[in-house]
């Protein structure tokens, strides 16, 4: 997939995910990628006191999983450094860390 159509892709998943809850929950999301069920990732937003519907917690895990099934956790980490407008200082900085930690072969 092209660089562009990759930041395409990152930016029509965050409309369902937002960058605040990718960066958050990012080692969930990791850890759940080749699981189906989202128990787990659900499961972990309650114990957090997300204050989500059950419907979005479902559409929630799923869409943040689907960046790594995608190979996309690169370009979104990226993305969300160097290109998202309304990002947070917080969720900057903690994707510069993940990005940072990241081995060439991850």
């Amino acid at each position: 997939m092209q660089e562009q159509s990759q930041i395409s892709r990152v930016k029509q998943i965050f409309k369902h995910v937002s960058i605040e809850t990718f960066v958050k929950y990012y080692d969930v999301f990791r850890e759940n990628k080749d699981f189906r069920s989202n128990a787990a990732i659900i499961d972990v937003f309650q114990k957090n006191n997300e204050n989500w519907g059950e419907k979005s917690q479902r559409t929630r895990a799923s869409k943040g999983k689907s960046i790594f099934r995608h190979n996309l956790e690169i370009t979104a980490l990226k993305y969300i450094i160097y290109h998202a407008q309304k990002t947070s200082n917080e969720a900057s900085g903690k994707a510069k860390k993940i990005l940072a930690g990241l081995s060439p072969g991850d």
